[in-house]
């Protein structure tokens, strides 16, 4: 059972990820809860059942969730979410702040962290350290919304229009490599336009770095 078994607990995660979004939280959660009989160290699930948890706002539950994540919990960005949506729904401003911030520490493209923070930090009278969470929340708000359009239109050609601005907004963002890769995209569109050209040559020595997928100058959680 264990190699099969595991392999179906890990498979469960889809499935129970889709309930949680459906709002049917008691399966999402016997489903979680399965895994995590066979698979206690897997992260995503305790992951997802916090969200679970917190949606539900049953107190217990947060509080055996809480205790029972293993230490690797900590290097996941949504479990500081669900601490730090648990917080704020029950008027821990700080310390939902600071999960937050974890959060984005984490993954600093965490579009719901970036706009909870710089909202929480506003509220706590720390309007210029909310700035850099907040003009990031709204770069990857306006990211998202162009990476739907170029989705939709998948199967046709791509527009150029939307891929600079995808590649314009990921390098905004310090996500170079992305950035490069949509350069890249136009550049084998459109060979002869110059200034793709400049910004795919400007990238490649900069990726040849091997940066992380979040530059650190762009990293909004190094400035607070």
């Amino acid at each position: 059972y264990l190699k099969d078994g595991v392999l179906r607990d890990y498979a469960l995660i889809g499935p129970a990820r889709i309930k949680a979004l459906a709002a049917k939280f008691d399966e999402a959660e016997a489903m979680l809860r399965e895994i995590l009989q066979h698979v206690p160290e897997q992260v995503e699930a305790h992951a997802l059942l916090g969200h679970v948890v917190v949606e539900r706002r049953d107190a217990e539950k947060f509080r055996a969730w809480r205790e029972a994540l293993p230490p690797a919990a900590d290097q996941h960005p949504e479990i500081w979410f669900a601490k730090g949506n648990w917080a704020e729904n029950h008027g821990e401003p700080e310390g939902a702040a600071r999960c937050y911030w974890e959060t984005i520490r984490l993954d600093p493209s965490h579009l719901k962290a970036n706009f909870r923070l710089s909202r929480l930090l506003v509220a706590l009278g720390k309007p210029q350290e909310a700035e850099p969470f907040a003009k990031r929340a709204e770069l990857l708000d306006r990211l998202l919304q162009v990476l739907s359009k170029l989705y939709e239109h998948r199967e046709q050609q791509l527009e150029k229009d939307q891929m600079q601005q995808a590649a314009e907004l990921c390098e905004s963002l310090g996500r170079i490599w992305e950035a490069w890769a949509w350069y890249s995209l136009i550049q084998v569109a459109d060979p002869d336009d110059e200034t793709t050209k400049q910004a795919v040559d400007r990238l490649t020595s900069k990726i040849n770095e091997n940066p992380p997928l979040t530059v650190p100058d762009a990293h909004p959680a190094n400035r607070v």
